[in-house]
């Protein structure tokens, strides 16, 4: 982003400043979290992620994602319209109790591969989209 404009900057430079404003974004990234975990439907996956220097060769990013994928309210009747929130929660592994802690107080429907457990008190969806490209890129 800052190359184009003609900025030069080094890998140390925003690593320092990365670390230096997450405790700051922690903040928002929490109070974002408390709210999506209110919302009555909330889609989850995961993919792999090559990380340098951890122990394991496959670590995890979850998303977690909230809302009508809308930017106005032209497709939502009444007022109440749910937030778009999508979250990212990395992890090292692609267990559910990556979810499980993630999604640890909440009440409403968990949308998934069919492949996925269901999470305690959660109701499940089935997401059969990625079912559905594997059988297209078969043919």
């Amino acid at each position: 982003m800052f190359k184009q404009y003609g900025i030069e900057l080094n890998r140390k430079t925003m690593s320092s400043w990365m670390l230096k404003i997450t405790p700051l974004l922690m903040l928002i990234y929490e109070r974002m979290h408390r709210i999506q975990l209110q919302q009555p439907v909330i889609h989850a996956d995961e993919t792999t992620l090559k990380v340098i220097h951890e122990d394991k060769n496959k670590c995890y990013m979850w998303v977690y994602c909230t809302g009508t994928d809308s930017p106005n309210d032209e497709n939502i009747e009444g007022k109440n319209k749910p937030p778009n929130i999508v979250l990212y929660d990395y992890q090292n592994s692609r267990a559910g109790r990556c979810a499980k802690d993630y999604l640890k107080d909440f009440n409403g429907t968990l949308q998934r591969h069919w492949q996925w457990q269901p999470v305690q008190k959660c109701t499940r969806a089935f997401c059969l989209v990625r079912d559905y490209a594997e059988t297209i890129c078969e043919w």
